[in-house]
């Protein structure tokens, strides 16, 4: 009875460090919900050599190791007025404006092409051109402003911008990553 009574004890002192744990982890991962890091995406499809399609994304990143290093831009958007239009949804359309600019000028590009056949011939040539990147928020509103002459919404807003790493440097910026949060974790062990 002793060795079954051993058993016991450590089958208890399990099962008390694996609810540590579970309350540990679930403390660390609800502690931030706040959602500060998006992944941006603006495709441009065109055909016979006219844009017939064009996507905006912006959702909440989930691999920041693919990112390179962030850099704070300044960078400017407008859109025209239409009637009934609010200033928030002005100055949200002037927002997605400055950031398909920042993607042009700073995001990975990546291009993809593919023919539409009829009858065993290509008929026309199809491209995608993508461009993504990273921001952090908040989004920091300088200046906006309407100019009537011009029936135009003006905004300059700084932002922290990284483009995404290119494919093939995936692997390498995971292990780096996986390596600097595993130090990262020993270290908060003993503090």
């Amino acid at each position: 009875m002793p060795g079954f009574k051993k058993k016991y004890m450590v089958l208890i002192k399990i099962i008390f460090l694996g609810l540590f744990l579970v309350i540990f982890l679930s403390f660390q991962t609800f502690s931030n919900q706040g959602i500060n890091l998006y992944y941006i995406k603006y495709d441009i499809q065109s055909s016979k050599n006219k844009i017939i399609k064009t996507n905006f994304i912006m959702v909440p990143a989930q691999h920041k190791f693919r990112l390179k290093n962030f850099k704070t831009i300044s960078l400017k958007g407008s859109s025209f007025t239409f009637l009934n239009n609010s200033t928030r949804e002005l100055i949200a359309k002037s927002k997605e404006n400055a950031f398909k600019l920042l993607l042009e000028k700073n995001g990975l590009k990546s291009v993809k092409s593919f023919n539409n056949i009829y009858n065993n011939t290509a008929v026309a040539c199809d491209t995608v051109v993508s461009y993504e990147g990273a921001i952090k928020t908040p989004i920091k509103i300088i200046n906006y402003k309407y100019d009537k002459n011009k029936e135009c919404f003006f905004l300059t807003m700084e932002v922290q911008f990284a483009a995404t790493a290119f494919p093939d440097k995936w692997n390498t910026l995971e292990l780096k990553n996986k390596i600097k949060q595993y130090f990262y974790d020993f270290l908060s062990f003993f503090h």
